[in-house]
């Protein structure tokens, strides 16, 4: 039997949940963190969109996996659905990346800005030794403090990173509480 062209219904209601959490995330990582800082990853997705975009992320998810499936058994594929389904891979993918990866990614900006110290705590911490890396290229001070007054050295020993720790005292870092 020939391939259906037009998406279902189905399509519209599983592409759209995916599509808003990658560009919260998105905005979440970027824009929103740069301005608030690294503790603004996370805020609208667990204040506002979080409650209902999950759920409906989840059933996304099952449906890109029926889309796949189950023209398998019964031979009706509708490859606009196929194409659906593979957006909501990629839309998931996308909102599924590291919050390194984005630190990285715009270690010039935020090494610009007026919380470097923040992120270079922050990822420190995580065990992010890339966008650490990034970060301290870009001319964040390997010693400056956050705005607790923590260094990277010291969230990196806290948060037991060795590899991250041995990094930044490779670059001059210094743990000024011993």
């Amino acid at each position: 039997m020939p391939a259906h062209r037009s998406p279902s219904w189905g399509f519209y209601l599983a592409v759209v949940p995916p599509a808003l959490l990658a560009i919260d995330m998105v905005y979440e990582n970027t824009a929103l963190s740069w301005s608030g800082g690294p503790q603004m990853v996370g805020f609208t997705l667990m204040h506002t969109v979080g409650i209902v975009l999950i759920p409906a992320v989840l059933a996304s998810l099952i449906w890109a996996a029926a889309t796949v499936i189950v023209p398998v058994f019964n031979k009706k594929w509708n490859l606009a659905n196929v194409g659906g389904g593979l957006l909501v891979v990629v839309f998931v993918g996308v909102a599924s990346l590291p919050y390194g990866f984005w630190v990285k990614a715009f270690a010039a900006r935020i090494a610009s800005g007026p919380h470097a110290a923040d992120f270079l705590v922050h990822m420190a911490a995580l065990g992010e030794l890339s966008a650490v890396k990034a970060l301290l290229e870009q001319g964040v001070p390997v010693n400056e403090s956050n705005h607790q007054g923590l260094r990277a050295i010291e969230a990196a020993e806290n948060a037991k990173q060795p590899e991250v720790r041995v990094y930044l005292e490779s670059r001059g870092g210094t743990d000024k509480r011993f």
